[in-house]
């Protein structure tokens, strides 16, 4: 089980990335990354709802030799400050792992370019429409 803080990029194209920073030492023992599927459709979605995006996302871990982890996750749809989280829909398809992202601080604009290129360095990528979300994340496998 990981408590702490992430910070994640959300760019543009759909791509994603981000860290963990554990609350307790300030190491940073997991990123991810990941990609939106556009195409995907909830098969158990309420139609009184908007739908969700979900995303395919790689759970690395930095610091000790354990697989990578790969998770189906929800984000609420036309909400740059949503979070990003699983579902008990998903459990199967995660293989047991849950993961839940809650937004505390929202920055776009220049404000998320700095926070991307002081986190994420080797990323070149350049996006006027990058989001980034800081905020607690918890990473569990049941």
């Amino acid at each position: 089980m990981f408590e702490g803080k992430a910070i994640i990029c959300f760019y543009s194209n759909g791509l994603v990335q981000g860290h963990c920073i554990d609350s307790i030492n300030s190491s940073s023992p997991y990123s991810l990354a990941g990609t939106l599927l556009p195409d995907y459709t909830d098969p158990n979605h309420n139609d009184c709802m908007e739908p969700d995006n979900f995303y395919k996302i790689l759970i690395h871990h930095h610091e000790q030799n354990i697989k990578d982890v790969q998770l189906l996750l929800r984000r609420p749809r036309n909400d740059d400050a949503g979070g990003l989280s699983s579902h008990e829909h998903e459990e199967d398809v995660n293989e047991g792992y849950s993961l839940s992202f809650e937004t505390e601080k929202f920055y776009a604009g220049d404000q998320a370019n700095r926070l991307k290129q002081k986190y994420f360095s080797q990323s070149s990528m350049q996006d006027n429409d990058l989001v980034v979300c800081v905020g607690e994340i918890k990473f569990v496998q049941s």
